[in-house]
């Protein structure tokens, strides 16, 4: 493939990445998770370190 094609492949699987891992920590912060009893304890721990 052109490194063009190849490029813009990279692109739009770096924005998916971006837009993943931006739902995941808003998920995290509100309480929410996907990963079971793990991730509320994860978010538990990072609400708590936020300064008010």
């Amino acid at each position: 493939m052109p490194a063009r094609i190849l490029s813009n492949i990279q692109a739009i699987e770096a924005r998916r990445d971006f837009w993943i891992a931006a739902t995941d920590l808003k998920a995290a912060l509100v309480g929410g998770g996907s990963g079971g009893g793990e991730a509320s304890e994860g978010s538990a721990s990072v609400v708590a370190a936020t300064p008010e």
